[in-house]
């Protein structure tokens, strides 16, 4: 080899070392050039769970529409905030991406889904501002006012609710996933039935179902506050038949000899809390008699043992959102207590109302 020749392989060989240097100083993070041009920063992503429900199955992705997202520094003070909406999806995979400086912090988050009727409501949100304390924030539901008496008549959008405590946002760089949020339904969807025992029918119009409640304030704790008085009425309300497939379009005569001898009413209602109680009564409008009045959360818990004998009481009803529960009337609208249907359970209704429940 000659002499040239050695020192232009040296210099290749020089060279080609610097550019390796080079190429690792540029995909290091702690490069001072990557740190002065700003190359090298994190990105958090939140991402949510909701798997509190009958299935114990994440169903985020199918129930979620809308997320919003409030950190909150040492102090309890808001300081970042995000809001998406995202569409239905099976994908359960959905990421928020927050811009905020590393340090330990408290998550509120408060989601809500699709409601089933047009003219559905949705709770109102409260201390959602930049600064604001973490106790301001929660949640009302609206409430209509008629001759003094508060109630709600609308279907309600679902809502859910989550929080972290002392999340660590560490001081890192690339994608950094923080812990997901576990989300809690805070709605319910009642569907109250009344049957006659001897197929006579049963007009709708001449009934006055309502739950009597004062669950319609929620704070950043998703516990109830506040003892605003108020009623539930139900949003929907329709006959039903002895043949379920039946419907008044397709056999509205009593003289066709199949008649509604059943009343199907649904309410849509605020978070269902052990110790929170509610009273459901139907009565007849014209005179004001109670065919029957039940504390509804004691009734709602006596299927718990046969349905979910493993899950605290308001575990329990925190994952059963929907309830159903099926009343049995004879022809002077006489409540048959000897039976009822909750969830499709048949159960004795306790006789003195005594029934205590504690997690």
């Amino acid at each position: 080899m000659k002499l040239s020749d050695k020192y232009r392989f040296l210099l290749k060989g020089t060279m080609l070392s610097a550019l390796v240097a080079i190429a690792g100083a540029l995909t290091s993070c702690d490069s001072v050039i990557f740190d002065e041009q700003g190359d090298c920063s994190v990105h958090y992503r939140l991402s949510f769970r909701y798997t509190k429900n009958i299935l114990n199955a994440d169903a985020f992705g199918s129930q979620v529409t809308d997320v919003n997202v409030a950190i909150y520094d040492s102090n309890g003070t808001m300081v970042y905030k995000i809001t998406e909406s995202r569409d239905l999806t099976t994908d359960n995979d959905f990421f928020i991406d927050v811009d905020i400086d590393p340090g330990r912090y408290d998550i509120v988050a408060w989601c809500e889904g699709q409601a089933v009727a047009d003219d559905a409501i949705s709770f109102t949100l409260e201390g959602q501002n930049l600064g604001d304390a973490m106790t301001l924030s929660g949640a009302n539901l609206p409430l209509s006012e008629e001759n003094g008496t508060l109630f709600s008549d609308k279907d309600i959008k679902p809502l859910y609710y989550g929080s972290l405590t002392d999340v660590e946002f560490p001081d890192s760089y690339g994608i950094v996933e923080i812990e997901p949020i576990p989300l809690t339904r805070d709605t319910n969807r009642l569907t109250v039935q009344l049957q006659n025992l001897n197929g006579a029918p049963i007009d709708p119009a001449i009934l006055d179902v309502k739950l009597e409640g004062s669950n319609s304030s929620i704070n950043y704790e998703n516990q109830i506050i506040g003892n605003t008085k108020f009623t539930y009425t139900p949003w929907y309300i329709r006959s039903t038949y002895s043949d379920p497939e039946m419907t008044p379009a397709t056999r509205p005569s009593v003289a066709d000899g199949d008649i509604p001898n059943g009343v199907q009413a649904e309410l849509s209602t605020g978070r269902f809390m052990v110790g929170v109680e509610q009273q459901l009564t139907i009565s007849l409008k014209d005179t004001g008699d109670k065919i029957l009045s039940i504390p509804l959360v004691q009734y709602l818990l006596l299927v718990r043992g046969q349905a979910q004998q493993t899950i605290s009481a308001q575990d329990y009803l925190d994952r059963y959102v929907e309830f159903s529960i099926v009343f049995f009337i004879d022809e002077a609208y006489v409540w048959d207590r000897s039976k009822i249907y909750i969830n499709n359970w048949r159960v004795v209704p306790p006789q003195n109302g005594g029934i205590q429940y504690e997690d």
